[in-house]
């Protein structure tokens, strides 16, 4: 399920934004002029929102960035590889519940009640596995973290 919407090149954009803020960030603090970063938090919270989301959409649908080039087509498969592999890692509980939220779009709620347990319990189980995602995939999400 692409996104029509979506392009590498905004998804770049956004990145180098966040670079420049990050740079931009450096430099006040560098200057000695730490008062002045508060302006920055704003922007810099929204892009790295976005920058999560989109390398979330990436991951969930590698198609995204398929350019049909023959090296974009080995990156997909290694990414579906490691994607895979990182969710089979992942103790039962945790996966049950990875599995019901992204590929059955079931809210916490909803998985809290299918499976008998409290919401918290379902939202501890889901930290932990997107923390164990994060982990493996590391290198195929935006560096500097963010996530």
């Amino acid at each position: 399920m692409t996104n029509p919407e979506f392009s590498v090149l905004d998804y770049i954009d956004l990145v180098d934004r966040m670079t420049e803020l990050l740079n931009n960030e450096t430099d006040l603090l560098e200057a000695g002029k730490p008062h002045e970063i508060g302006n920055l938090q704003t922007d810099k919270k929204r892009l790295a929102a976005a920058v999560r989301q989109t390398a979330l959409a990436i991951v969930a649908d590698p198609a995204m960035i398929d350019d049909g080039s023959p090296y974009a087509e080995a990156d997909k498969a290694e990414l579906q590889d490691a994607v895979a592999e990182a969710i089979a890692e992942l103790s039962l509980p945790q996966r049950e519940v990875f599995e019901m939220s992204r590929r059955d779009g079931m809210t916490y709620p909803e998985i809290a009640s299918a499976l008998d347990i409290s919401v918290k319990t379902v939202e501890a189980r889901m930290g932990r596995a997107l923390r164990h995602l994060r982990e493996r995939l590391a290198a195929w999400l935006p560096a500097g973290g963010g996530w």
